[in-house]
Formats: structure tokens, sequence, C-alpha cells
């Protein structure tokens, strides 16, 4: 039900007509039918398809070196972030992200891509439930997030996630 969401969701910001995506068996595996007629299947196939189907083509990445980042973006999301099975995996791999977006804007090159989409579709949960505490110990990954969900009709369909704009536990060893 999660991957059908965020499809509709991607779709509805792609501006892109979303009536030929199928949700098939009892798993609910997301496949659309391409321009040659072929079927492709699953969140990360269709979300591309979805993507060409765009003007934002450039969300798949402006050469072929940017595109393979965001496909490991995008397993990254699949293997790990929608894999965590307990409070300690979640721990460990917001604060990687954390790390990872120090020096970085986005998680590849310099503007918005398909990767920082659907990570922020991915955390969305798990930031609704952090306190601002919380939020402020992973500084970098909240600057990131709040710049993602604060695109022009990306976040609309989310409920917004509220972050304190300055430091309110300055000098604290919470």
């Amino acid at each position: 039900m999660k991957e059908e969401h965020e499809l509709k969701f991607l779709a509805s910001y792609l501006s892109v007509d979303c009536s030929s995506l199928k949700f098939l068996g009892s798993e609910r595996i997301p496949s659309l039918q391409n321009e040659n007629g072929f079927v492709v299947k699953g969140l990360i196939s269709t979300s591309k398809q979805l993507t060409r189907r765009s003007a934002k083509r450039s969300l798949l990445g402006s050469d072929t070196v940017e595109a393979v980042f965001i496909n490991q973006w995008l397993e990254y999301r699949l293997l790990n972030v929608d894999k965590c099975v307990n409070e300690k995996d979640q721990q460990g791999i917001l604060k990687e992200l954390n790390g990872y977006l120090s020096d970085k804007a986005y998680l590849v090159g310099n503007h918005l891509t398909l990767a920082d989409i659907f990570l922020y579709f991915g955390l969305h949960q798990a930031y609704s439930n952090m306190t601002f505490f919380e939020k402020e110990q992973l500084l970098h990954l909240s600057r990131w997030f709040d710049q993602v969900q604060n695109t022009p009709e990306l976040g609309q369909d989310l409920d917004k996630i509220f972050f304190q704009k300055n430091l309110i536990y300055k000098g604290c060893s919470h």
C-alpha cells in the first residue's frame, strides 16, 4: 500500500497520467506498460518509467555516472531503509545518512533527483515520529529532508514535518 501511495504522489509531482499503473497479486507489485508495450515491474522500474514520461527527466540524472548513483540510492532505500526491523537499525541508517549529507545538498549532484524523492518518501514516517531534539541530532539529514519536502508540488500530499529554526538544546548532553 505504501508503494502505491508513493507512486501516485510521484505521478502527481511529475504531472503524468498514472491510470495505466497496476498493482499485481496479493503483494501489490507495481507494474506499468512502457511505450514499446513491455511491462515493467517493481517500485524502482515503474518510478523510473513514470519519470521518463515526464518533463522532469533530469530527475534520472544528467549523465551515466549520476544515473548509476541514483540507482544505488534507490536500491539503498529498498534494501536498507524499508527493511529496518527495529529502532537500532533505523537509528544506524539515520546516522549514516546524516554523515553522508554533511557536505552535500542532495544525494547525487547538486540538484533534486529521483533518489532524493524516494528516500524522502521512505523517511517520512520516521521523521513524523521524531521529537525536535531527535531531528536536531540529525542536523544534516534534517536540513536535506526539509529542503526536499519544501520542493514545490512534491510534499503537497504528505503531512508537513516541522523543524525548530534555532537550536533549542545547545550545550545539553541529552
